[in-house]
């Protein structure tokens, strides 16, 4: 170790021998990520930095699990605060403690990748791990929905690889709550938020959107939203906080009013809105039905528990 790596990445206390004195690793400049190892404070405590000092204390032989192979996988939701997930093929290999949670599991080599985290389970693995909690048992279910979702929009594995593989897994514990878990996710949703949102129209009884659905004017597309009812033109999207900037504002304008062109009615839904769900439900409801009277949608199947038939 040099004076560089001092400051540029989380290192193992005794690796520090000779560069800093133990009261200098105490002190201001530098903080604890997990027992044994710690950081210069001028870098930003992540999940990231915590799986580094767990690789400068354990090594790298250890295998990556649920949230923390998400994080290798490129879908960086674990909080800075959450423990190190990794897997260990006998008991108390690992030694547990408060940053670090280790999991009896065995892995079949094709379930194990390389990253630049180290080793981590493939995307379909921490998929199913994600749904069924592994290491993490308090997480909700739709919060386990939505870390599902990002696994598969960071690595573009498609939903129906991950319940094709469930088949493997069928001896593991946690493999009912996994299907449950599976059942809500979606491909390619952006964020927690969209998940969130999706999972309250579908509950409310409306049919299942489709997510990204694409937006077609004159052959060409000009948009994908977040939900989409094809049938009915009926989109409705999440619009998180870069969407007040004065700029993005401009850029948001024209791309609805070529939605609009398309003959779309789309309902931009915020965080304050989502504070009351059951406008947000009203709305499309009316948005539904104001289609289906101007001719558009089937008015039967799905469509008639919201009563949607009746605008024809």
């Amino acid at each position: 170790m040099d004076a560089r790596q001092l400051s540029s990445e989380p290192f193992r206390t005794s690796a520090a021998a000779g560069l800093e004195t133990p009261d200098a690793l105490r002190g201001p400049r530098y903080r604890q990520v997990l027992h044994g190892a710690v950081q210069s404070s001028a870098l930003p405590l992540t999940h990231g930095a915590r799986v580094r000092a767990f690789r400068a204390v354990d090594g790298d032989d250890h295998v990556l699990l649920g949230p923390s192979a998400a994080w290798a996988l490129g879908a960086r939701f674990a909080e800075p605060s959450e423990p190190v997930v990794v897997g260990m093929d006998r008991p108390h290999r690992i030694r547990r403690r408060a940053e670090v949670v280790p999991h009896l599991a065995t892995l079949r080599p094709e379930e194990v990748v390389s990253t630049a985290w180290g080793l981590a389970t493939g995307a379909s693995r921490t998929a199913f791990d994600l749904a069924r909690a592994t290491g993490t048992p308090e997480v909700p279910h739709d919060l386990r929905v939505a870390r599902v979702d990002a696994v598969l929009r960071a690595t573009g594995l498609p939903l129906h690889e991950v319940r094709d593989d469930l088949v493997r897994w069928r001896s593991l514990r946690g493999l009912r709550s996994a299907r449950d878990v599976l059942a809500d996710a979606a491909d390619g949703v952006d964020s927690f938020r969209e998940t969130r949102l999706r999972l309250l129209v579908v509950r409310a009884g409306l049919p299942r959107p489709r997510t990204q659905c694409p937006v077609v004017l004159d052959g060409r597309r000009i948009a994908r939203l977040d939900l989409g009812w094809e049938e009915l033109r009926v989109g409705c999207e999440y619009d998180g906080a870069v969407h007040d900037e004065p700029r993005q504002y401009a850029v948001d304008r024209a791309r609805h009013n070529e939605i609009r062109l398309a003959g779309w009615r789309v309902l931009q839904v915020d965080r304050v809105m989502m504070r009351r769900p059951s406008r947000v439900v009203d709305a499309l409801v009316t948005l539904m039905r104001q289609q289906v009277a101007a001719g558009l949608g089937p008015p039967h199947g799905d469509w008639d528990v919201l009563g949607l038939s009746s605008a024809r």
